[in-house]
């Protein structure tokens, strides 16, 4: 039964003949163990090793080429762009790693990002900016613009990054017309100003501060105030800390 499925071929290995193994059943048969070894599932015959397999520490996760055991091999000619060394995607997952976003923030980061440099020529520096700033300011996570530059700096390797104000005149026309929603609601906007800079205090506050109540404080302050949501809630933060008007307010 063996020697009617089986078949023996010659492959040369560094000019050895080395023999391999091959049955004569369909190459839709084959199938992938957990092991990576490919196997025929009607004869059982261990043919070889997916070698196919990414392993390499910069390897973008692809979900086409993603298998489980008993899936068919991958091709070879199907996984020849896997690897793309000028990639965005592993410069900006770095940004995002560096400002700590959680994951449907970067996501959504990255979307933005992604439909912007398809369809746009400004700068990857500008994108990555954008897509950045917008997406915690959405999710109202405290990230500076410095934060953000610094951020993509390092990961993209640029040594200038404009500013936000730059930024935002040369791009919103062009992300609307793509779609892309760059706007927060009111209240978003206020929790974002306000963890941008009780977050930029925390560190510098020694630790007999009640933190709790410096934010308590912030935020009554900042309902009671007029203006634009920053400029109220940096006010807001200055005189919960006692910098404006004397000492620290109990």
């Amino acid at each position: 039964m063996m020697s009617e499925e089986l078949s023996i071929k010659q492959n040369k290995f560094n000019g050895i003949s080395v023999p391999s193994i091959a049955c004569f059943h369909s190459k839709d048969d084959h199938v992938i163990t957990e092991n990576y070894e490919i196997v025929c599932k009607r004869c059982g015959v261990v043919l070889g090793t997916d070698n196919l397999q990414e392993v390499a520490n910069e390897s973008t996760l692809n979900l086409f080429h993603e298998i489980e055991p008993g899936t068919q091999p991958v091709k070879a000619e199907f996984t020849k762009r896997t690897h793309e060394p000028k990639s965005d995607v592993s410069p900006f997952s770095n940004a995002c790693d560096k400002l700590g976003l959680p994951r449907h923030c970067y996501l959504e980061a990255w979307n933005t990002y992604s439909k912007l440099r398809h369809s746009t020529t400004y700068s990857k520096a500008e994108i990555a900016s954008f897509a950045l700033f917008t997406a915690s300011k959405r999710y109202s996570i405290p990230k500076s613009e410095k934060e953000i530059q610094d951020a993509i700096r390092m990961s993209f390797k640029v040594k200038r990054v404009p500013t936000m104000l730059k930024v935002f005149s040369r791009i919103k026309l062009t992300a609307q017309n793509l779609g892309i929603s760059y706007t927060v609601d009111e209240k978003n906007s206020e929790c974002y100003y306000l963890n941008l800079y009780l977050a930029r205090e925390q560190q510098n506050l020694e630790l007999k501060v009640d933190f709790d109540l410096v934010r308590k404080k912030a935020r009554a302050l900042f309902e009671a105030m007029s203006g634009t949501n920053e400029a109220k809630a940096r006010k807001a933060v200055q005189i919960a800390l006692g910098r404006r008007g004397g000492a620290f307010i109990e």
